[in-house]
């Protein structure tokens, strides 16, 4: 048995993690025995420890057909026998390139780093008792993340796809269960979102799967098959037909879109993963939901012939929604809310780079367009790598403070974290730093190629034919996606500087006590310390990557081909202003590193035994927290909500508006961002898109209600026409089949 074939790969992570789903739940049936002989802990634990081997085997796997440039591996897992002849066969297709393999290989690394965070991190009390449902729906979460990666068939990828739904669908009961068990103390907007967490993601996982089931048919049927390899075939060959080609491009972007968090789809992140575990987070929204930028890459580069225009439809849909989402993230109150809008932002990155990618490939294979396409795909990949990094840090770190101050993640509650508990406050600092794109740390670099990818696409285009009347609008759009983005990176720094400064300086902002006591344990601290050097040292040596990164462009196309030189960057100076790559030995990148590890060191022990030093005088104004000697959230970000109000589709108001408004709020769209004394100087905002969606759910339940009141209006002439019309219509399909079968 070959531990490294794919069918292999298959059985044994099915294996391990169908045991680490069950035995959890098993472990309870038998709870007396249990306590008695084993002990309650160790059913969760040995699930995450099962977790742990099959995500190693994972990152081997990916890890070793990465970096030995092997060649695509396919292979049929398992095949239908059907008793009736003629039906076709179902197969469940596996097959594994560069990029199955790179997806792999972080889908495995970040799942081990939850499986070690949680070993200790779901000892915390408002775990208590839900441990094993926690672990068993993480376990199935995992298996169907890695397995949507390796599908290669339309039935494989819909059926994996829709367990991994379900297995999340669970893992979002969590925080329902917790306030109804009495466990925080929520207030009824929380509450309301909390019940609606698991069905909002239903509904918008189901819709996901039913535009991408359109899309792939409408590819499947001129092919005649439901393999990818017959749909990459049926695409290299250029044989799809227009109509079909740009239909299908729709679709998938709808499907796709929807189940990455695009604009209008971008409400339920927030919505959702905030009433997961927490411990969870660094997988679910670091790496889970990456898994609609891998298929976007998979469909629109090897399933379709790309038009130029697609390119533009999806740069300018991941602008606005990488820039709608910092304004979002800076009226958030929690930090949680806040970190799952920056997640969509980040998202709106990625598949920039994806937008420019498909642009410049779809101008052929020849000329300045091929290395600027692998540019812009490199550049999508590097920020996926990237904000898995400093974002599964910021969630394990968000998951500590959460421990820590016993469930309390809203930053009005919080302060002085960094004092008390220096580890946790530097990693979630590391963190913040990477996000905000600063150097030395790793959001830099993938930030800025973004940002030349577009640059050098607009250049190139401006002297490519002036004459030309499309030209002006292309450029247009070019420059409006850069200002997008550029935008949302100085938004994401400032919110960064508030939600740090909130969290991890001062002391807490409400009169209750300070936290105290001691930090987490190193079990927890040791995935929070590794993802923090990564962050670091990515950040200052990126182009050890790159010809990792390059590989895997070459292998979702040949027209993808960047062309990077072969020496390493290296920090401080050389970055920022063209990219210029400077020589560097090993020994310059481990001195910086070195430097910069011992600075961090040295100020978090200054932080913790430094002396507490007296407050400056703030003109008169009280010391006591919550009664103005502390700057709040809606102070630091009220200009700049107020100038951004209308361009992000959002409202500020005085005063709330529940008791006369017309449409109920299924969604919740009206949320508090500054309190006050006086109820009509507080500042509520109004999500303009959840509110689009409240009047379209509350228009289809008023025309379904009218709808059902004619057709079953209680008169008995009616439902004997429908009876009569039903058995017409049986009868003229029984003539058609009739009349095919004598004369086949």
């Amino acid at each position: 048995m070959n531990p490294f074939d794919l069918a292999t790969f298959a059985w044994t992570i099915t294996l391990l993690l169908g045991v680490g789903m069950g035995l959890p739940k098993l472990l309870h049936l038998s709870r007396r025995f249990v306590r008695r002989h084993i002990g309650d802990v160790w059913g969760w634990r040995t699930s995450l420890g099962l977790i742990a081997m099959a995500s190693l085997y994972a990152m081997v796997l990916g890890g070793r057909a990465l970096w030995s440039n092997a060649d695509a591996s396919h292979r049929i897992w398992f095949t239908s026998h059907w008793a009736l002849q003629g039906l076709p066969p179902l197969r469940f297709e596996l097959a594994m390139d560069g990029l199955a393999a790179f997806f792999l290989l972080l889908m495995g690394f970040f799942a081990l780093m939850v499986a070690i965070y949680s070993w200790d991190a779901l000892r915390a009390a408002h775990y208590h008792g839900l441990e094993g449902r926690i672990a068993g729906g993480y376990s199935l979460f995992v298996w169907g993340s890695i397995m949507s990666i390796l599908a290669y068939d339309v039935f494989s990828l819909l059926v994996v796809l829709e367990i991994a739904t379900l297995a999340f669908a669970a893992l979002a009961l969590f925080k329902m269960h917790i306030y109804r068990e009495g466990r925080l103390e929520g207030e009824p907007q929380q509450r309301q979102e909390a019940r609606l967490a698991p069905k909002v993601y239903l509904i918008i996982s189901h819709a996901s799967s039913a535009f991408l089931l359109l899309g792939f048919l409408l590819l499947a049927v001129p092919a005649h098959s439901l393999s990818f390899q017959a749909l990459q075939e049926q695409a290299a060959k250029g044989d799809i037909p227009g109509f079909l080609n740009q239909a299908a491009f729709w679709f998938f972007l709808l499907g796709l879109g929807i189940r990455a968090g695009l604009i209008p789809a971008h409400i339920w992140p927030p919505l959702v993963h905030p009433a997961s575990p927490t411990t969870t987070h660094a997988f679910s929204l670091g790496m889970g939901i990456k898994v609609a930028v891998f298929l976007m890459i998979r469909v629109f580069f090897q399933f379709l012939q790309p038009a130029p225009w697609w390119g533009l439809v999806v740069f300018m849909l991941a602008g606005l929604t990488a820039f709608i989402n910092v304004w979002y993230a800076l009226a958030s109150h929690d930090l949680k809310t806040a970190l799952a809008y920056h997640s969509i932002e980040n998202i709106g990155i990625m598949v920039a780079g994806v937008g420019l990618a498909l642009y410049a490939a779809a101008h052929g294979s020849q000329g300045p367009w091929v290395p600027l396409a692998g540019l812009a795909l490199v550049a999508g990949l590097f920020h996926l790598l990237n904000h898995a990094i400093f974002k599964s840090l910021l969630y394990l770190a968000t998951g500590a403070i959460e421990n820590l101050t016993h469930g309390e993640v809203r930053m009005t509650r919080l302060g002085g974290i960094l004092r008390v508990y220096p580890w946790t406050g530097m990693f979630f600092l590391v963190g913040s730093w990477a996000i905000a794109g600063l150097p030395p740390f790793n959001g830099f670099v993938s930030e800025w190629l973004t940002l030349r990818a577009n640059l050098d696409m607009f250049l190139t285009y401006a002297m490519k034919n002036p004459a030309e009347s499309v030209l002006w609008r292309e450029l247009f759009l070019l420059l409006v996606g850069l200002l997008l983005l550029v935008a949302s990176f100085a938004l994401t720094a400032f919110c960064f500087y508030k939600i740090a400064g909130l969290t991890l300086l001062g002391r807490s902002r409400e009169e209750k006590e300070q936290p105290q006591g001691r930090d987490v344990s190193w079990g927890m601290r040791a995935p929070m310390a590794l993802l923090a050097f990564l962050s670091l040292g990515i950040g200052l040596c990126p182009s050890l990557l790159f010809p990792t990164f390059s590989q895997i462009a070459r292998s979702v196309g040949e027209g993808l081909a960047p062309d990077f030189p072969s020496q390493v960057v290296t920090w401080p100076f050389s970055i920022p202003v063209s990219l210029a790559f400077v020589p560097a030995s090993t020994f310059r990148i481990g001195l910086w590193m070195a430097i910069l590890l011992v600075f961090m060191i040295l100020l978090t022990l200054h932080i913790r035994h430094g002396r507490q030093k007296p407050l400056a005088w703030q003109g008169g104004v009280s010391e006591t927290p919550g009664l103005g000697g502390h700057p709040t959230e809606a102070s630091l970000t009220w200009l700049i909500r107020k100038q951004l109000r209308y361009l992000t589709f959002s409202f500020l108001r005085q005063q709330e508006e529940n008791s006369d408004r017309n449409i109920p709020p299924y969604l919740p769209d009206h949320f508090l961002l500054a309190d006050a004394l006086q109820p009509a100087a507080r500042q509520i905002v109004v999500e303009g898109f959840r509110y689009a969606f409240n009047v379209l759910i509350h228009g289809t339940f008023h025309l379904s209600e009218r709808f059902a009141l004619w057709m079953q209006n209680g008169d008995v002439r009616r439902y004997m026409l429908y009876i009569a019309l039903t058995y017409l219509g049986v009868l003229m399909l029984y003539m058609i089949f009739l009349y095919t079968l004598f004369h086949a």
